[in-house]
């Protein structure tokens, strides 16, 4: 499976499609797996890694298989103390791997290329700050694309990557859209009863089901990458929903 990108930040000769934002040459791009979208914004070892081609372009080659289960983030690496990150909706789970990709949340006009720039990193902060393990594929690909149109107006040309992303995220936090996005998109991983918290009987039949005592359909909110089991790392998360709340990240 190819991922393919561009990556851009704030210059001088940025078109308005691109928000004033001009192609990053020679920059690495790093690709992440997130497993059962546990939050791993460039946490450990990526599991590729590429330079992108004077045109900001980059395209990194990862088996297919890997995919499953998994949020794929993208990281490029602006300096050496500022990155932006992109979330890469490919394979959805249950999608026969020989079919075609699936969501991409922002693409180069009308190619299956991902953006890397100051609009997806600000979708990534707000997500962050709800829980990446809250929202399944289709929300996250949401959340993305609610972010953009926000920002549908926005010029980065005379700001720095830093600046631009922080812009974007405030216009997207203050937008009623977005909002409306974060809301209506975000679920609770071991809620049963959808009343917006997890309780210790909960936890139990997500023990349950993960044993074979209890059927799945008994509580399906535990099974976060939708494959029809319940692992230990969802039950970790419904745990961890149930110590903090459902909006902990």
């Amino acid at each position: 499976m190819a991922l393919a990108g561009r990556v851009l930040v704030p210059g001088q000769g940025g078109l308005p499609a691109d928000h004033g934002q001009v192609p990053l040459g020679n920059k690495e791009v790093d690709l992440f797996l997130c497993a059962v979208r546990k939050p791993c914004m460039a946490m450990g070892e990526p599991v590729a890694s590429i330079f992108t081609d004077a045109n900001g372009r980059f395209r990194i080659i990862v088996s297919a298989s890997l995919l499953q289960g998994t949020l794929p983030v993208v990281l490029a690496r602006v300096n050496p103390s500022f990155v932006l990150r992109a979330p890469v909706l490919v394979v959805p789970v249950g999608q026969a791997l020989e079919q075609a990709a699936a969501v991409l949340p922002r693409q180069v006009g009308d190619t299956p290329e991902n953006l890397i720039d100051s609009i997806s990193e600000a979708a990534v902060r707000l997500l962050e700050e709800q829980g990446f393990e809250n929202y399944n594929p289709d929300g996250v690909a949401a959340v993305v694309q609610a972010v953009e149109a926000a920002n549908a107006a926005a010029n980065f040309e005379d700001l720095t990557p830093q600046q631009a992303a922080d812009m974007a995220q405030t216009t997207a936090a203050s937008d009623p859209g977005v909002q409306m996005a974060l809301m209506e998109n975000h679920s609770c991983p071991g809620d049963c009863d959808g009343l917006g918290g997890v309780t210790v009987d909960e936890i139990i039949t997500g023990v349950d089901i993960a044993l074979g005592t209890a059927t799945f359909d008994t509580c399906a909110q535990f099974d976060l990458d939708h494959n029809g089991v319940v692992t230990i790392n969802e039950l970790i998360i419904a745990v961890n929903n149930a110590l903090h709340g459902c909006t902990a990240g």
